[in-house]
């Protein structure tokens, strides 16, 4: 009885294995209709819905014959793609994608021609540009900063126009890491410019030291108020040592300093 019965089992086992290699070999399984999610495809290279795991690997969903798409569940148990393979090709694409089924949105793109990593709108990170990121496209791109997840952020930089960036809501240190104002530099400062400052009370009024032409100059003035007290030199405890008016070139001093020295002394 027992030689019987594995008479009957190899033959089984074998038709069992044909249909097993006749469908690896032409790619395609027919999808199985479970009560777990609702299948989209038509053909599925695997489907885990039987067995109550919402996954499938299959073609067709979102892109053409020459694909393979890692589909799952979306909210209402239909079967929606995640992640797709574009094939024909020696440099396929990898594509993500997140949404319900019908209104998928492509998230990130592996470009298998240039290795290009694209994100959102316009964010690329190119690697024959040594690792560059390139943030733009639509909207205001930023980098946020943060030490905790109880703030939005600590530290951001963001692009606030054309041509302008700016970091808020930190200060600035370059080769210092405890900055004490909003830019703290620790080394020389060089500039090919001019370095105005503007009143605390009121941006109108500055002084700035510079060039015009061949000549280097120290400017103070402006408007409103502050912008025309003239110019002081003072030490600690703002002492005056030496004030230079705005209305008539007066030249003062203190009465604890009661020299000037021009040229060599």
């Amino acid at each position: 009885m027992r030689r019987k019965r594995m008479l009957f089992l190899i033959p089984l086992a074998l038709f069992s294995g044909l249909l097993l290699i006749m469908a690896f070999k032409y790619e395609t399984v027919y999808a199985i209709v479970t009560k777990n999610w609702q299948i989209q495809d038509q053909f599925s290279l695997f489907n885990a819905g039987r067995g109550g795991m919402d996954v499938s690997i299959t073609q067709g969903l979102k892109g053409g014959p020459h694909t393979m798409e890692l589909a799952t569940a979306d909210s209402k148990n239909i079967q929606t793609p995640r992640i797709l393979l574009r094939g024909s090709s020696d440099y396929p694409d990898t594509e993500f994608y997140s949404g319900p089924r019908g209104a998928e949105v492509l998230r990130m793109m592996i470009n298998g021609p240039s290795g290009n990593i694209s994100w959102g709108g316009g964010g690329v990170l190119r690697p024959d540009q040594g690792g560059s990121i390139e943030l733009g496209d639509r909207g205001t791109p930023y980098l946020d900063f943060s030490n905790d997840s109880s703030s939005d952020y600590d530290a951001r930089l963001i692009l606030v126009g054309d041509d302008a960036l700016s970091f808020t809501g930190t200060r600035v240190g370059i080769d210092n890491y405890n900055p004490v104002a909003k830019l703290d530099v620790n080394g020389d400062i060089a500039t090919r410019g001019g370095a105005p400052i503007s009143s605390n009370n009121n941006n109108l009024a500055g002084v700035g030291l510079g060039w015009i032409g061949d000549q280097a100059r120290i400017r103070v003035g402006g408007d409103g108020p502050g912008a025309k007290n003239g110019l002081s030199i003072q030490e600690v405890g703002n002492v005056t040592l030496l004030r230079v008016d705005e209305s008539g070139g007066v030249l003062k001093m203190t009465s604890d300093y009661g020299a000037i020295c021009i040229g060599k002394c």
